[in-house]
């Protein structure tokens, strides 16, 4: 059974679009930075976007997987769950360094056609 981000908004498990807390145009610094970081770790099909959180001092960085891009999740599930983990250790560590500000990830996933899929959002915290 597959469950969109409707169904766990409606359950409660996502409280906040990503699209909600958006507030002005992107820190192309701080978008650079998160870039290189999946360039580095070899994800391909993605791009980074760093932006202002409304009524906030800080930013939220939305990382697309793209399949119609090149995204295409090959690779053992713990193989991924490795990058994956290494790219959020290396994105708090330059958060903490560069003094970015990323409070919040959001993570939108499209399909081979370039719809969304699915998204996640989360505080950088909780990662």
């Amino acid at each position: 059974m597959f469950f969109g981000p409707g169904i766990w908004g409606r359950l409660g498990l996502f409280r906040t679009s990503a699209e909600d807390l958006y507030s002005g145009a992107s820190d192309p610094y701080a978008s650079q930075i998160v870039t290189q970081i999946l360039i580095e770790a070899g994800v391909p099909g993605a791009r980074a976007v760093v932006v202002p959180i409304k009524g906030s001092e800080g930013q939220i960085a939305v990382i697309t997987l793209d399949s119609s891009a090149g995204f295409d999740g090959t690779g053992t599930a713990s193989g991924n769950e490795m990058v994956l983990m290494d790219v959020l250790k290396r994105m708090r560590e330059d958060n903490r360094m560069e003094m970015l500000g990323i409070e919040r990830v959001a993570v939108d996933y499209r399909d081979k056609n370039g719809g969304n899929l699915l998204a996640i959002n989360v505080s950088q915290e909780s990662l």
